[in-house]
């Protein structure tokens, strides 16, 4: 994720019309902080991630908050210049739990490819690809006032 540090992104869920527009921050302590905010569908819908390692392991995770109230967590394994984020335990704000699973990857052209895919009816199934590519916004609050 460091890659991705100091920008900000957008990409398309499919063909549209909602997209993705998320800056990457780095953190005191050697954190990552990564904000997004989904536009182009009724209604708002945002989130925050903080990244760390973990220093009892060594282990790279994560914790995500929805504007919606829910929480994800999980790991994140750094194999072969992959970013896999496995067994990802989701909890909304009614309790209800979700599983998730997904992939980064910063391809050779500098954008950044993010697929995400739930478990449901007993199998992974594939909910989203996004391919971002790095934008001209200065940084979340310019996101904020419409940049992206």
């Amino acid at each position: 994720m460091r890659q991705l540090a100091k920008a900000c992104w957008r990409g398309m869920f499919g063909d549209g019309p909602a997209y993705d527009v998320m800056c990457v921050e780095e953190m005191p302590g050697g954190f990552l902080k990564s904000r997004h905010l989904v536009r182009g569908i009724s209604g708002s819908y945002s989130g925050e991630t903080i990244y760390f390692i973990d220093p009892a392991t060594g282990q790279a995770g994560f914790t995500y908050y929805t504007s919606l109230g829910a929480i994800q967590s999980g790991r994140v394994d750094l194999s072969y210049g992959l970013l896999r984020f496995e067994d990802i335990r989701h909890v909304a704000r009614d309790g209800t739990k979700l599983r998730f699973r997904g992939t980064g990857e910063v391809l050779s052209d500098g954008r950044y490819r993010s697929t995400t895919s739930q478990w449901r009816d007993e199998e992974w199934q594939l909910v989203s690809t996004v391919l971002f590519e790095r934008i001209e916004c200065e940084g979340w609050a310019e996101v904020e006032a419409g940049c992206g």
